[in-house]
């Protein structure tokens, strides 16, 4: 079963790095309003950033915990082997013991020279108090038979619970780097289009002025430019409004990407606080072996 567990882990020790990027950004978003009261531009122009550290570190932190739970199955494993290996040399030295005795009663029959009855009586009580003393031996050894199963089982608990952790911890660093790309991507196109309008304002501004200094006769022709710059620049506001409402859809999607992170730490915890109740039944079971050994010794 130990072996089974080794090999459990090898095959799966490569599977959690093949993720598809295709289900990066999969991810619920809403149609709600911005309930900070202040608009997409006000927070870019406050130093509003979208960051990527926080999920990062607690990447790092992950994988340190995956270790930490790879070293303690592995620790595991060999207290499991060691005390196998005491209840065995356990077993043998009790055998031991039995032989001498059975050897000693043996021996003392034949000084005491006992009658052919006497000899066929004591045999019958030595054979059924060894055979006593095998039922007793086949008790115990079922007994941490079954306590070592249950061990093995919760190895293989902590290992899936590992695996677990590996593929959320790379998902989630996955999904925050795409968001963190997107959110970066838009914020050049409004910063674009802001510079952009300026331009078109200046020069709309600057054509006025020049059409002013001009002559009576092209007062006409100088209004319909200055309508034209001003419909253009109509048009460009309207362009960063539309960059504008799409950049504040990007915020509540990252949001509620938040808030799903925030659900993922709280579960993670969980599994953490279960990993902890596994560890102290674990350490109970390890009292109860030494127990048991040192009743039998």
């Amino acid at each position: 079963m130990t072996a089974g567990i080794g090999e459990y882990a090898r095959r799966n020790e490569g599977n959690n790095s093949a993720y598809r990027m295709e289900d990066v950004g999969r991810f619920t978003s809403t149609e709600q309003g911005n309930t900070s009261g202040r608009s997409v531009g006000d927070l870019r122009w406050e130093g509003w950033e979208v960051r990527g550290g926080d999920g990062q570190t607690k990447a790092r932190i992950l994988e340190s915990q995956n270790a930490q739970l790879e070293a303690m199955v592995r620790n595991l494993q060999d207290q499991l082997e060691l005390s196998r290996r005491r209840a065995d040399e356990s077993t043998l030295a009790e055998l031991s013991k039995l032989q001498v005795q059975v050897t000693q009663l043996r021996s003392e029959c034949d000084a005491m020279r006992m009658t052919n009855a006497d000899l066929a009586q004591g045999k019958m009580l030595l054979t059924a108090e060894v055979e006593m003393l095998r039922a007793d031996q086949q008790s115990v050894r079922g007994k941490y038979e079954s306590r070592s199963q249950s061990a093995e089982a919760e190895l293989l608990n902590l290992l899936n619970n590992n695996q677990e952790l590996d593929y959320t911890s790379k998902r989630l660093q996955q999904e925050l780097t795409f968001l963190d790309h997107e959110v970066r991507s838009r914020s050049e196109e409004v910063s674009q289009l802001r510079a952009q309008l300026q331009e078109v304002v200046s020069q709309a501004e600057l054509q006025a002025q020049q059409q002013e200094v001009a002559s009576v006769s092209r007062v006409v022709e100088l209004s319909a430019q200055r309508d034209s710059a001003i419909n253009s620049a109509r048009r460009t506001s309207e362009r960063l409004r539309e960059a504008e409402a799409k950049l504040e859809s990007m915020q509540q999607a990252l949001t509620a990407e938040v808030e799903q992170l925030k659900k993922e730490n709280h579960r993670l915890s969980t599994l953490m606080r279960s990993h902890e109740a596994s560890q102290n039944e674990a350490f109970e079971l390890r009292k109860e072996l030494r127990d048991l050994m040192g009743a039998q010794a």
